[in-house]
């Protein structure tokens, strides 16, 4: 039969029972051991959430930022050729729907004098004033029928198949680009992010918000704008 033992009192106090020190220490430490294990995993995960949250939303962020200003450059480049469009119509009252195929003549006659030349601003210019001066001619012709809405719409309607037939023509069918000049090359850093975006996309936005200013004096704060 198993006797347990019973510790003998002491002269100095009632009974005390065995302490061993080594054993709770031992027990005490891999409890600690256990905890900080577990906080520093914790940790760990919560390092790892925060960078993947922080990354995605730096991810997003550009994303979208990217988005608003290829809009912004879709915008301008439209604003651009709408505003000639409605200011033709709201001034002379002429329904000019070969607008957009007279814009067409003056960039592929820019984009052949840059190749020839090399120039961008010696492009920009002749490209220009060839289309005025289609712009100039159909005008010429368009008074012949001054008041006849049906007619001019069907002669500018037919002017810009034309147009569009002989561009595709002379120029063919593969989309190209004029090449910037040498200070729009390139791209800068956007400040807040880490995209690189075009420079010469940033100064076509500038371009129509300066043309809508020039736009807004003309016609509000000029004479001829008050007629």
């Amino acid at each position: 039969m198993h006797r347990s033992t019973v510790p003998a009192a002491s002269a100095d106090g009632p009974l005390q029972p065995d302490f061993n020190a080594a054993l709770v220490w031992g027990r005490l430490s891999r409890f600690l051991q256990h905890s900080m294990a577990r906080r520093a995993l914790g940790v760990g995960v919560a390092a790892l959430l925060a960078y993947y949250a922080v990354s995605k939303s730096v991810e997003i962020g550009d994303r979208s930022l990217l988005v608003l200003l290829n809009g912004l450059t879709a915008a301008g480049l439209y604003f651009l050729m709408a505003s000639g469009f409605t200011l033709v119509f709201g001034l002379a009252r002429v329904t000019n729907l070969a607008h957009g195929g007279i814009y067409l003549l003056g960039g592929y006659g820019a984009l052949s004098v840059q190749r020839t030349t090399g120039n961008w601003f010696l492009a920009a210019l002749l490209g220009a004033l060839f289309a005025g001066g289609v712009s100039v001619v159909l005008y010429l012709v368009l008074r012949l029928l001054r008041g006849d809405g049906l007619r001019e719409t069907m002669l500018t309607l037919g002017a810009t198949i034309v147009i569009a037939d002989q561009v595709l023509a002379t120029w063919g069918g593969i989309p190209t680009d004029l090449d910037p000049p040498s200070f729009l090359t390139g791209s800068i850093d956007l400040p807040g992010s880490t995209l690189l975006y075009p420079k010469f996309r940033l100064a076509v936005v500038a371009l129509a918000l300066l043309a809508g200013l020039l736009l807004w004096v003309l016609l509000y704060k000029t004479r001829l704008g008050m007629l």
